[in-house]
């Protein structure tokens, strides 16, 4: 209700209620009343739904004064508000820049970013969920033109339909599966390039790359241990595939929840392959792994931690026990030396008292 009220603020003639204006479409909303109007059932401009995943703008003040942009040309973000500020701050800049230089024909461009992360603060929806719902937000209240993101390869294939449907191009800086290539048709030209566009190449390239590099090192035995996923899947067998051009095995062991990554990664050290290689398009996994890893080293430094501390203890046990050793056997010296000494003694007494009875 509070993004209602600061949509309201900005039109003129406007409350709460209906705006005044006839219409038939959207845009003739938005066209005169600003972004947030849209054309309701009754034919009359209303003010739309707000989204409260959808709080970040650039400009800054898109939604204190909606009517200023009712010319602007809309792009939408879709992220991760938690994992993608990045990619977030980049397309904002983007927006800023071009504004700097005067638009497109004189007209402004507008970003509005949304979230898709699960956040039960806000609702309950899924982050499939969630993407899909703020991306027709995005274009059916907002106008947006085009949707930059998701960053995920999942969430592309989730929403690109429904974008599609729309005529709203979808463009992702970071989606690499394979399975988008021709998503929107195959035949693409720069007369008719379609709505799906990527500013990276996509993972069979990356696997064929990731394959070289393993033969290079010598590497002829891989395990793969990925997540259940368009991104990871297809990147997995992909570089199974190079690899096994390369003539090198790689066997994959695939996950889906917490506990299953877990069983996977004890039967890929297990395997004895000659290197391991984790992919995943979720953060938490990575850092899960990671963790691991670090714990494991921890560990190992522990243990070599107490095997210097246990071998410091045998040294000076052992001289200690050195020195006692010398010890009793200096003593026992000493006493064989008086030994031998005295037997010395009776050996010259002995030899003296024969020669006497010789001489006699």
């Amino acid at each position: 209700m509070v993004r209602l009220a600061l949509i309201c603020l900005g039109l003129s003639a406007c409350s709460l209620g209906k705006n005044p204006g006839e219409c038939a479409t959207d845009d003739e909303c938005r066209n005169a009343f600003g972004l947030g109007s849209v054309c309701a059932a009754d034919g009359f401009c209303d003010v739309g739904e707000p989204n409260i995943r959808c709080t970040e703008t650039a400009p800054p003040d898109v939604f204190q004064r909606p009517a200023t942009y009712s010319n602007a040309v809309v792009i939408g973000s879709v992220f991760d508000m938690n994992t993608d500020q990045p990619q977030v701050r980049s397309a904002q800049l983007a927006v800023d820049q071009v504004n700097e230089l005067g638009g497109l024909d004189g007209r402004k461009f507008v970003m509005i970013s949304c979230g898709y992360q699960v956040d039960l603060a806000i609702d309950d929806l899924t982050e499939e969920e969630a993407a899909l719902d703020v991306a027709r937000y995005l274009t059916d209240i907002l106008g947006a033109n085009a949707i930059i993101g998701p960053s995920a390869s999942d969430q592309c294939a989730n929403v690109f339909p429904d974008m599609e449907a729309r005529d709203v191009m979808v463009m992702s800086p970071s989606a690499t599966s394979p399975m988008l290539t021709n998503i929107d048709g195959e035949g693409a030209s720069d007369a008719a390039p379609g709505l799906f566009w990527r500013t990276v190449p996509p993972d069979d390239l990356q696997a064929q790359a990731m394959s070289w590099d393993l033969a290079d090192r010598g590497i002829t035995d891989l395990v793969i241990v990925h997540q259940e996923s368009s991104y990871a899947t297809a990147l997995a067998e992909n570089a199974q595939y190079h690899f096994g051009l390369a003539e090198g095995t790689a066997t994959l062991f695939s996950f889906d929840n917490d506990s299953s990554r877990a069983g996977a990664i004890t039967d890929a050290g297990a395997s004895g392959a000659e290197e391991v290689m984790f992919q995943s398009s979720d953060v938490n996994d990575i850092i899960e792994e990671v963790k691991r890893q670090i714990n494991s080293l921890n560990r190992q430094a522990n243990k070599a931690r107490r095997y210097q501390e246990l071998l410091g203890d045998v040294s000076v046990l052992d001289t200690h026990y050195s020195f006692r050793q010398f010890t009793e056997l200096d003593a026992e010296k000493g006493e064989l030396s008086t030994s031998i000494i005295s037997l010395n003694k009776s050996v010259t007494a002995a030899q003296a008292g024969i020669d006497d009875k010789e001489r006699g």
